[in-house]
């Protein structure tokens, strides 16, 4: 549950945040601090650089490769990605779960297909407590 050693990469994830590498990131529902970059994000919008941008909790912004889903987003393109307990970071793949089904950047592997509450995700098919899926 601390994290996925892949090859000579170690990736740890938890609630305060992931490490990749050298490099960390820190999320929690203020915002996101990668390197010396802060892109804050609410149920208002998302402040990035000094473009603020609002959105609905169902609104995506395109052109930063930034997606937000509610309070809890996703953010592309720098390889940065926040996720609550329901997601999975797993090597440049990202799996996000929420009540009304799953998000996939690739696709889940029918050797880990959901499972009533517990899912067995990617090549390790890390196993992980999910809301209720609903459409999958």
């Amino acid at each position: 549950s601390a994290g996925v050693l892949s090859g000579s990469s170690l990736t740890v994830f938890s609630s305060a945040g992931v490490l990749s590498g050298s490099s960390l990131t820190v999320f929690s529902s203020a915002g996101v601090l990668s390197g010396s970059s802060l892109t804050v994000f609410s149920s208002a919008g998302v402040l990035s650089g000094s473009s603020l941008t609002v959105f609905s909790s169902a609104g995506v912004l395109s052109g930063s490769s930034l997606t937000v889903f509610s309070s809890a987003g996703v953010l592309s393109g720098s390889s940065l990605t926040v996720f609550s307990s329901a997601g999975v970071l797993s090597g440049s793949s990202l799996t996000v779960f929420s009540s009304a089904g799953v998000l996939t950047a690739g696709y889940v592997p029918d050797s880990c297909r959901v499972d009533e509450k517990v899912a067995d995700l990617s090549d390790s098919c890390l196993k992980i407590p999910v809301l209720k899926l609903k459409g999958y």
